[in-house]
């Protein structure tokens, strides 16, 4: 369990595409907290508008994303993960609620480095992982309220997790 608050900028709805950087930065804090980082972009753009036969909203997407933290000892890098998705989503309106899911192929992968300073212990730790989930089934609701939306969704592939949120504007 790991909470996170994202700020996201979106410009968007330029002949049916948008676009959206994130970016985070996470002072050291003490020993206790490294120093680190979590960035990423997106881009969208809209298959529906192009065939109006399809009665939901489609749209064609790729995002991909970078976090690093820095190990506060010793000034190296503790860990660095990077990962991509592409894919469609789908979505229906219903007045306040809307239904959306996505289908898509994603990589991720990591790379640990720890170098102990502890003298009974000392050395270096590395390895590297590659994300076990190369495809993903999306389901989700978002409730529009003005100028506030709440959303929670479902992610089904080699990993299964949940993630909701709040989210302000159009």
């Amino acid at each position: 369990f790991f909470p996170l608050v994202a700020p996201q900028l979106t410009i968007g709805d330029v002949f049916g595409t948008r676009a959206a950087v994130r970016y985070i930065f996470i002072p050291k804090l003490g020993e206790a907290m490294p120093e680190g980082k979590t960035w990423g972009f997106g881009i969208q753009h809209s298959i529906s508008q192009w065939i109006s036969a399809i009665p939901l909203d489609v749209a064609a997407f790729y995002t991909y994303g970078v976090t690093t933290v820095d190990w506060s000892e010793g000034g190296g890098r503790l860990f660095d993960c990077s990962g991509y998705s592409y894919g469609l989503l789908a979505s229906k309106q219903f007045s306040v609620l809307t239904v959306y899911g996505a289908l898509a192929a994603e990589s991720s992968s990591m790379a640990v480095k720890y170098q102990s300073t502890d003298p009974i212990a000392p050395g270096t730790i590395t390895f590297d992982l590659e994300g076990a989930s190369k495809f993903r089934v999306t389901a989700g609701l978002s409730l529009s309220l003005g100028f506030f939306k709440l959303f929670a969704d479902a992610n089904f592939g080699k990993v299964t997790h949940f993630s909701g949120g709040i989210g302000f504007g159009n």
